[in-house]
């Protein structure tokens, strides 16, 4: 987990920069060892996400990672209620 941390810490002041951003959350399950970043964007700037090219990078990384045995990506939508 410590190396998917360092890659995160790389990374994060690049995604934090990008414009339209809400939030950042790492989610680790502590029985699983998931390891899930959560990024939001503003509904009409999600596409600033894409154009800064970040996530081929990232997941690069991750699949450089010893021990990684499964890397997804999925978009969703998040509301709170």
């Amino acid at each position: 987990m410590t190396a998917g941390q360092s890659l995160i810490e790389e990374y994060l002041p690049k995604i934090k920069a990008l414009d339209g951003l809400k939030s950042v959350q790492r989610v680790v399950c502590g029985d699983c060892k998931d390891l899930k970043l959560i990024i939001a964007f503003e509904a009409d700037k999600f596409d600033k996400l894409a154009e800064a090219n970040l996530e081929e990078g990232f997941l690069a990384g991750l699949k450089d990672i010893d021990g990684l045995d499964t890397i997804e990506t999925q978009t969703v939508t998040l509301m709170p209620m």
